[in-house]
């Protein structure tokens, strides 16, 4: 009879110990471009992508960590072309003249 109490209690703190799980949340990798100054009639194109227009209402666009390729062309003109790097979780600020 003692002998099964202590199985039973042996198997109580096996089985309430086992249920503790640590670990560590890491944010997915994406960083941002922020484009600023006269935004106005200008297109984008980046890492050679098709160009697209900024949106008002988009404040930030996002991008995978590392080195990226921007041209911004305004009238059909190129009026930057840079290559920028994008640090994990941070935004890159674009200042459009």
């Amino acid at each position: 009879m003692i002998h099964r109490i202590s199985i039973l209690i042996f198997m109580l703190l096996i089985v309430g110990c086992g249920g503790y799980n640590t670990g560590i949340n890491q944010k997915a990798e994406k960083g941002f471009i922020k484009f600023s100054g006269n935004t106005l009639d200008i297109t984008v194109s980046i890492d050679n992508g098709p160009q697209f227009t900024i949106d008002v209402g988009v404040d930030q666009y996002e991008l995978l960590p590392g080195k990226h390729m921007v041209k911004v062309f305004r009238n059909n003109q190129l009026i930057i072309d840079r290559i920028i790097i994008i640090d994990n979780q941070s935004t890159f600020e674009l200042e459009v003249q």
